[in-house]
């Protein structure tokens, strides 16, 4: 029964496995117990841990691994070499089930033991994948600089042991993707991308199908297309098993939801949405983006307030920084807006993280860097900020001016000329001209109809 189950797994017929397993239980049930029981019994654990993280039932699988765990201590299951190896093999599926699940320190004590249970055992794939799965875990909920490095290793161990088109790289190469999206190297991510794509065509598995999705997703609005990003999010909602059962990686998506609605123009969509479980802070960012760009400065200062139960994460709290600046300085306070941008940068420069700054390109963001430090990061963001104030009007529809560009994005909002003149800088008079040009080369005969074609060409 056991070897006709590991016959289906590798056949990818997981729906019929569990038939054996369960075969196998009884068979168990009617033999006296003895030496040769437990060793039979970690073998149905292992599979069924194997079928469950297969179909993405990480609930299932993190009370596997505990099981299992608690057999391997007992002694008689397994011993010597056999014994460690399925230790390490437990400890990296709990690993991955507690960090889709969102129990964050676990996840990471978890995988941390596994990666040193599994060079100890000379297991090289469940190294690679969990030292892949502790550099997802650093990018979506902690360092920049830190899931590079676990990601790098990773990577390179796949390469020198031939393991390179293994499920088990997987998460490493989508880590290194969302790692060079956050420092906004494009080339470099979608390289990271295709061949985590190719390795997991080859053996594919529920939860990182989800992350693959999430991917592209952010590297869709990394171009500029929110189309193709909900073309992807939607994709992942509705090719997924049943079974599936991942509340880290569908908050994350719907986070990727909400990005994709402030880059198609609809901040009015995101702003007041219930800004989920406390600590949250990359829902509450996004949220406080929504709410600026809505002119509602005291929801965006609300969403911004420090919360001690906050989780360290460097990209949004480079974010938070940038946002509590623009609201300084929409109030006048010069000097604090600095501190907040320089600590910003600081950030930033120390985790190599330039997305979020692009964000923000136009406004008043580029004129506030010019009074922080001036350094060699300092240069590479204000042309980092000008690329994104030029990427709207070089898909054409008519040409857009830089300053025509600038007024555009403020059209969807309930902005009048008058106040689109003072976030500007410039005189009423020049953004009523500027509209009159963005409505001729627009064909357009009223803002709502310039909006709804300015969209159609994936200017806003």
């Amino acid at each position: 029964m056991i070897c006709a189950a590991v016959l289906l797994f590798h056949a990818g017929d997981y729906d019929a496995i569990p038939a054996r397993l369960h075969r196998a239980r009884e068979l168990l049930r009617s033999r006296s117990v003895n030496g040769e029981h437990r060793p039979v019994e970690v073998m149905v654990l292992t599979l069924q841990l194997a079928v469950d993280r297969a179909v993405g039932d990480m609930p299932a699988v993190a009370a596997g691994g505990t099981e299992l765990l608690a057999l391997l201590a007992e002694g008689g299951a397994a011993e010597g070499a056999p014994a460690a190896q399925h230790r390490a093999i437990a400890l990296n599926n709990r690993g991955v089930a507690q960090l889709w699940t969102g129990r964050t320190e676990a996840a990471a004590r978890d995988l941390w033991a596994a990666a040193g249970a599994s060079r100890a055992a000379g297991l090289e794939l469940a190294e690679i994948n969990a030292a892949g799965h502790l550099a997802l875990l650093q990018v979506m909920c902690g360092s920049v600089h830190e899931a590079a490095h676990l990601a790098g290793r990773a990577r390179d161990l796949a390469d020198r042991g031939g393991w390179a088109t293994t499920l088990q790289a997987v998460a490493a190469y989508l880590a290194l993707a969302l790692v060079h999206l956050d420092r906004h190297d494009l080339v470099a991510a979608e390289e990271a991308l295709h061949a985590g794509a190719q390795a997991h065509r080859n053996d594919p598995e529920a939860a990182q199908r989800l992350v693959l999705s999430g991917v592209q997703a952010r590297l869709a609005l990394a171009h500029g297309d929110p189309a193709l990003a909900r073309h992807h999010l939607r994709t992942a909602r509705e090719d997924r098993n049943p079974r599936t059962r991942v509340p880290t990686l569908d908050g994350w998506l719907s986070l990727l939801d909400d990005e994709t609605e402030l880059a198609a123009g609809h901040p009015e969509r995101v702003a007041h949405r219930d800004p989920g479980t406390a600590g949250d802070l990359p829902r509450r960012v996004v949220q406080a983006r929504a709410a600026l760009a809505l002119r509602d400065l005291r929801l965006a200062e609300r969403l911004l307030a420090p919360e001690p139960t906050a989780l360290p994460h460097t990209v949004a709290t480079v974010e938070a920084g940038i946002l509590n600046a623009l609201l300084a300085d929409a109030h006048g306070q010069a000097s604090r807006a600095v501190d907040f941008l320089g600590g910003a940068v600081s950030l930033a420069e120390r985790e190599g993280i330039r997305r979020p700054f692009r964000h923000q390109a136009g406004g008043r963001l580029e004129e506030l860097l010019h009074l922080c430090d001036r350094t060699a990061f300092t240069d590479q963001l204000f042309a980092d900020i000008r690329a994104a104030r030029r990427s709207p009007h070089d898909t054409g529809a008519g040409g857009l001016s830089d300053r025509e560009a600038d007024v555009l994005r403020f059209l969807p909002t309930n902005l009048s000329a008058g106040q689109i003149a003072v976030e500007l800088g410039i005189s009423v008079n020049t953004v009523k001209a500027h509209l009159r040009s963005i409505y001729r080369k627009l064909a357009a005969s009223r803002r709502g109809d310039a909006v709804v074609k300015a969209r159609d060409h994936g200017l806003l």
